[in-house]
């Protein structure tokens, strides 16, 4: 965005006395947007450069200025990141997709899984593979959930949505640019992608009209199929199992049969999640002269955590760390106060038996709490009981020691 732009709206606001907040307010936009508009880093679509002018009485030169610079003949939205270099043990899921994408009604299908178990991933691979399909645009659109930023708001998303897909007048409020998105697509066929979801709330409002569109949506959440469309399929995204993840391994650092056992091994200690594994596999290039074996020891061993996080230290919203910690901030207080049990004690699977008589609740209280850490996928179901994984169990050890040398911030139980 020409800097100048958000020159003039700086100005003119404090010409009036204004805080971000009150002219926000004025435009029927979020104060965040407003403050990127400022800072340069945001391009205002034109319903908001018009607004602008208009509260602003800036003359029209910030409609003006941004409808000279809109390119005369349409863009089909083409907005999908890089396809992943590779993608391991997920035929099924991908055969779900396809399965589910052609349904005749509308679909909605929602990826879920628990944090660094690929969903971007997979749903972007998917995407490529089938973006020909959508001749009317593929729309991606990131809702920040889950990377300690503030949630996207539907308003700002929506907006987004329209300008990219050439609407010119843009409604003021969030109902009305959701009833002008489901009209503008009521006929078309375009695939949107709604990655790092946060809420019903925050997704219900984004979806398509009509027949020929498929929204596909992330989360590590569990949304509510009844809340977002009734016909929302859910495709669970679990970790990737000991082999897949150990052939990964292999073929990420070239290794040779006789390696497997070793592989093995740092696949249990990263839990089967590919995140990790891509920082196991960075670990292993970093060390070139150091034998496997003795990296397996770092990466499967006590420490296996510090040394994974800190392989991805240097993005703060991927470092395994982070990720884990987030969802786990949301868990209500029986839910942390199981997760908590369940680090400090390494328990690998538990029934609700076995956490009431561990907590001394009742059976119901403990199915609640379980339910909790489902809905935040911090535990896999499985015949036996929920399965903690290990890097899960980990973060809650790291969580509780921290918050016992006082660092009350990052207490995950009351």
């Amino acid at each position: 965005m020409n800097v100048s732009l958000g020159e003039v709206v700086h100005r003119h606001r404090r010409l009036r006395g204004w805080t971000l907040a009150q002219l926000a307010t004025r435009v029927s936009y979020s104060e965040s947007m407003i403050c990127k508009v400022e800072k340069g880093t945001r391009t205002p679509d034109l319903a908001l450069a018009k607004a602008l002018d208009e509260v602003l009485e800036t003359g029209g030169v910030i409609a003006r200025t941004i409808a000279a610079g809109r390119a005369s003949t349409p863009v089909i939205p083409a907005q999908l990141p890089p396809p992943p270099p590779d993608l391991y043990g997920r035929a099924r899921e991908l055969h779900q997709l396809t399965e589910f994408s052609a349904a005749k009604r509308s679909p909605v299908v929602v990826l879920e899984g628990m944090a660094g178990a690929g969903k971007t991933a997979l749903g972007v691979h998917w995407a490529h593979q089938h973006a020909a399909s959508y001749p009317d645009g593929v729309f991606y659109a990131p809702l920040h959930g889950h990377t300690g930023r503030a949630p996207a708001e539907p308003g700002d998303v929506l907006a987004g949505l329209l300008s990219d897909l050439g609407a010119k007048e843009i409604p003021a409020t969030v109902d009305g640019r959701a009833r002008l998105w489901r009209s503008l697509t009521h006929s078309a066929r375009i695939l949107l992608i709604l990655d790092d979801a946060d809420s019903t709330e925050q997704v219900a409002p984004l979806l398509c009209g009509g027949s020929g569109s498929v929204v596909l949506i992330t989360s590590r959440r569990r949304l509510s199929e009844r809340t977002i469309r009734a016909a929302a399929s859910r495709i669970p995204v679990p970790p990737l199992s000991r082999d897949t993840a150990a052939r990964m391994l292999a073929d990420l650092i070239h290794a040779g049969p006789d390696d497997h056992a070793t592989l093995g091994a740092i696949a249990e200690g990263c839990s089967g999640l590919p995140v990790a594994l891509r920082a196991a596999v960075e670990v292993i290039r970093d060390h070139p002269g150091r034998a496997l074996m003795e990296l397996a020891a770092h990466l499967s061993g006590p420490r296996h955590l510090h040394v994974l996080n800190t392989a991805t230290a240097r993005d703060q919203d991927s470092g395994i760390f982070r990720m884990v910690e987030t969802s786990v901030r949301r868990l209500n207080p029986l839910a942390a106060r199981v997760l908590q049990v369940l680090g400090a004690r390494d328990i690998d699977v538990v029934t609700a038996d076995d956490v009431a008589d561990q907590l001394g609740i009742s059976t119901s209280d403990a199915e609640e709490a379980l339910v909790g850490l489902l809905g935040e996928n911090l535990v896999l179901a499985r015949p036996d009981g929920c399965h903690c994984p290990r890097l899960v169990r980990s973060v809650a050890r790291s969580l509780n020691a921290t918050s016992e040398a006082g660092d009350s911030t990052l207490r995950i139980a009351s």
